[in-house]
């Protein structure tokens, strides 16, 4: 379920239940800044020091056509600089479908708290948002999102800003676009486009700055005969490991496979998913999704919701 999807579904809920959940706020509470301006939410800015219009598939264009996003040019930067009120905020850049030269680059959010990096990698990968995490900002112009071409070339296109208080449950995808790193030399993008390695000891980290909560966790990998059945995933809450997990991924399924890892409670620091390779044939990666399991209060105000609409169709009957 895609955030948008889900404050859709809320806003209509809101209309249904009494406006427990009010389509204005839901509107208020999400900041969309596209380089084009096409399907903008709130109000912020796109700028760039020194870029080129480019049409590419998966661009961020609802309902428009033409030129949809900027190539940055060797390093040449981007910057999105919303205008929020102060508090926590999801933060996720639209990824265009772009061709496999485009390789790393640097995305940095500017927030209350500093400065965050992520990687940025986009080889046939696209058309969808992917998350850069929970960060706090100051009320007004203060923050914003750089994306950096450094040595390579960078598609830029459009960020999205979501408040916190407006997730009571959503969904978000890291996929395998951003917020990663890895240690070890082994790794590469495999034949199918997951990441790859045979180097015992290899470790590829999915990190994500996240607010104090319960998150389910989907991970997701190639499933075939050249994989690994002894691929350990370590989930991780800032410095302390709540499990390991050891994943069979040769089980010659030849596709993309999503596993639920289960539900896990997070304090208010990071969320990191590792993926180590034990050297027994190529540890296999290609993303992970985390949903937003509602507190129960949340939980109990949608069944009260319910409940209203329940009572309300019997009354219709009646």
């Amino acid at each position: 379920m895609r955030i948008a999807n889900t404050l859709g579904f809320l806003a209509a809920f809101g209309l249904m239940t009494g406006g427990m959940f009010a389509p204005a706020s839901a509107q208020a509470a999400q900041v969309i800044i596209d380089d084009f301006g096409v399907g903008e939410v709130g109000s912020g800015t796109f700028a760039t020091d020194s870029s080129l219009p480019r049409t590419k598939d998966g661009q961020y264009h609802p309902g428009g056509s033409g030129n949809g996003n900027h190539l940055l040019n060797n390093g040449n930067f981007a910057t999105w600089t919303p205008d929020l009120t102060a508090g926590d905020w999801l933060v996720e850049v639209w990824n265009p479908t772009v061709d496999t030269g485009i390789t790393t680059n640097t995305t940095t959010v500017n927030h209350a708290g500093g400065s965050t990096d992520y990687t940025f990698y986009q080889p046939d990968l696209g058309g969808d948002w992917a998350a850069l995490g929970f960060h706090s900002f100051n009320s007004g112009t203060g923050g914003n999102v750089t994306i950096s071409s450094a040595t390579q070339y960078a598609y830029a296109d459009a960020v999205r800003f979501t408040s916190v208080d407006d997730l009571p449950t959503a969904s978000f995808e890291l996929g395998s676009a951003f917020a990663r790193s890895q240690s070890g030399n082994g790794w590469f993008v495999g034949t199918k486009n997951d990441l790859v390695s045979n180097s015992a000891g290899d470790t590829h980290s999915f990190t994500i700055d996240v607010t104090a909560g319960t998150y389910n966790i989907n991970y997701q990998y190639w499933d075939g005969g050249a994989r690994s059945d002894d691929t350990t995933i370590e989930i991780w809450d800032g410095a302390a490991k709540l499990d390991t997990i050891i994943l069979d991924q040769n089980n010659n399924l030849d596709d993309f496979t999503t596993v639920d890892l289960g539900a896990y409670t997070f304090s208010s620091s990071t969320a990191e998913i590792r993926t180590i390779a034990s050297g027994n044939d190529h540890a296999s990666v290609y993303g992970v999704d985390l949903t937003v399991v509602p507190e129960p209060a949340s939980l109990a105000l949608l069944g009260v919701g319910a409940g209203l609409m329940l009572a309300g169709r019997r009354r219709a009957h009646a």
